[in-house]
């Protein structure tokens, strides 16, 4: 019987513990993408915009998959260097940067893209 309760106790735990995934999200690990390329700077889509227009792109993607959108965007700001940009959700954040070499970006750019497109995104 104290078996039973332990079993019970610990199955209703975990299955409080969970959350629930938004309707039409895609399932696995598409968020790894931009987490594990570096630290990333939030920043509000309206609020990037104006940088971005001060700066010169270098290679924009924009990825689809039912319900959701990703943009992937190489930005070359004025001041010199390379940064790559992220959108999910409606949230720009830059996952990447890079003082001298803008293969660098690119790089990181293509990565983040071939791992969308295995996690059933199509790019453009």
């Amino acid at each position: 019987m104290r078996i039973l309760m332990v079993l019970i106790a610990t199955l209703f735990i975990f299955s409080c513990a969970s959350t629930k995934k938004k309707d039409g999200a895609p399932t696995g690990d598409t968020a790894a993408p931009a987490a594990a390329e570096a630290k990333s700077e939030e920043t509000p889509k309206a609020d990037a915009a104006p940088a971005k227009a001060a700066a010169n792109s270098a290679g924009a993607a924009v990825c689809k998959a039912p319900g959701d959108e990703r943009q992937l965007e190489v930005v070359k700001p004025d001041g010199g260097g390379c940064e790559v940009h992220y959108t999910k959700f409606g949230t720009d954040k830059v996952v990447a940067n890079a003082q001298n070499d803008i293969s660098y970006c690119e790089e990181v750019f293509n990565r983040i893209k071939n791992r969308l497109v295995e996690a059933g995104f199509e790019c453009n």
